[in-house]
């Protein structure tokens, strides 16, 4: 990191301790959040800042400890002064890390995290972060800028504060330091509405309920606090042909994975409306789900040939194959939770070679992304790869092999247990 960039963010932590958290509505929210870990013997903060939240929960929990993660060196230097103090010597532990990657030895009974999520670029990693932090049964308390937020009425209120209290011209160029990061995230920021982040988190991120939900921040942020799911294993999935709703719910996962969390999606007001991914062929094709407790884990469909054809033929002609008496399926959009337990998509593709099979299907055919992780997988099931061809005609940047499956002839990958 460059001179400047250490002196920027400088700026920034020295503006957040004297004006941010010095705000009555930030000591509100603050409050909330720390009741909601009231009586949590051990405490993550992922992205804790300058250590307020810690040192709050640590004053009014006497017997509890806490570990908190942040990137900003500076922030972490002020936390240091502020609460490492003699009163809570041993009992908090500061890293200067990253908030969507730390993993400790041992999870915790309880994760916070405060007005982190909106300004990561990969904001979905955090929950998947907290879920693996936390002990089944733990809580997950988090508050962030929700969408239709308004910053200009933060601002508004900050500066009345200080002008009210007389501090305005000592505390100004905070003020103007805390209006350009905002300025930063005008229409850039990762947000999401209170309705969508308990969604997501119970339907995508292995959460069991939400305990509590609603706005703080001068109604500029939710706050919502959500109970972990025990740790799946793999012999507790049931996986079977999804039916009504459950297709519904295996084209939301879809979407979110690929549209929110991987971005592989274009724009598509009418599918960004509805949070789902689908085209013409999921009325033509089986849905396999693996299922745990009511949820779907893992997916994948199958798209039987019929008179609108396979999404494959885009780009490989399948007449020379159909004049041989076959049956052809088209395999796509797998798909597992990243909270699944190792091995739910191959239990899901093991499950559909033996219902097709069943069904009379005589060959799956598809493209296989050119992707080494990808096509070393699918050469260990025992699919054929032709040479790689361009989608570049289709307005697709990637090569994809061509693959023909012989479902009668199969091979070791599908024999085994």
């Amino acid at each position: 990191m460059g001179n400047r960039n250490i002196e920027w963010w400088e700026k920034i932590a020295r503006a957040y301790e004297k004006v941010i958290i010095r705000t009555s509505f930030y000591q509100d929210m603050e409050s909330e959040l720390v009741e909601k870990l009231k009586g949590r013997k051990r405490v993550l903060d992922l992205g804790c800042g300058i250590g307020n939240v810690l040192e709050k929960f640590l004053r009014e929990n006497p017997s509890s400890t806490a570990v908190g993660v942040e990137l900003n060196q500076s922030m972490i230097d002020i936390a240091e002064r502020e609460i490492i103090s003699e009163q809570n010597n041993g009992r908090v532990k500061l890293v200067n890390g990253d908030a969507t990657k730390y993993i400790d030895s041992e999870r915790f009974d309880a994760v916070v995290s405060s007005n982190v999520l909106f300004c990561l670029e990969k904001p979905f990693d955090l929950l998947l972060n907290a879920y693996n932090t936390l002990l089944p049964g733990g809580h997950f308390v988090l508050t962030s800028m929700k969408e239709g937020a308004n910053l200009e009425t933060l601002m508004q209120a900050a500066t009345e504060e200080i002008k009210s209290s007389g501090e305005f011209k000592e505390k100004e160029q905070y003020l103007n330091t805390v209006h350009s990061v905002n300025s930063m995230f005008k229409g850039k920021a990762n947000v999401l509405t209170n309705q969508r982040i308990a969604e997501v988190l119970t339907k995508f991120y292995g959460f069991r309920r939400i305990l509590h939900n609603s706005d703080t921040y001068l109604g500029q942020n939710f706050l919502v606090a959500a109970e972990r799911g025990k740790d799946v294993k793999l012999d507790e999935l049931d996986v079977k042909v999804a039916e009504g709703d459950e297709i519904i719910d295996t084209f939301k996962i879809r979407y979110h994975c690929m549209k929110e969390r991987l971005g592989f999606l274009e724009a598509n007001p009418l599918l960004d409306n509805w949070q789902m991914e689908y085209d013409v062929f999921d009325f033509k094709a089986h849905h396999v789900i693996a299922v745990h407790d009511g949820r779907i884990l893992s997916l994948e469909r199958y798209v039987g040939d019929s008179n609108i054809g396979l999404p494959v033929e885009k780009v490989y002609d399948l007449s020379p194959i159909r004049k041989q008496d076959t049956k052809l399926c088209e395999p796509g959009r797998w798909v597992s939770l990243p909270f699944a337990p190792k091995g739910a998509g191959k239990a899901v593709i093991k499950w559909a070679y033996n219902f097709l099979l069943g069904a009379g299907f005589t060959h799956w055919v598809g493209t296989v992304d050119e992707e080494p992780r990808v096509i070393s997988y699918y050469k260990r099931m025992g699919f054929p790869l032709e040479n790689p061809r361009s989608l570049e005609a289709l307005g697709i940047k990637r090569n994809v092999y061509f693959t023909c499956f012989d479902l009668n002839q199969g091979s070791d990958f599908f024999k085994k247990d």
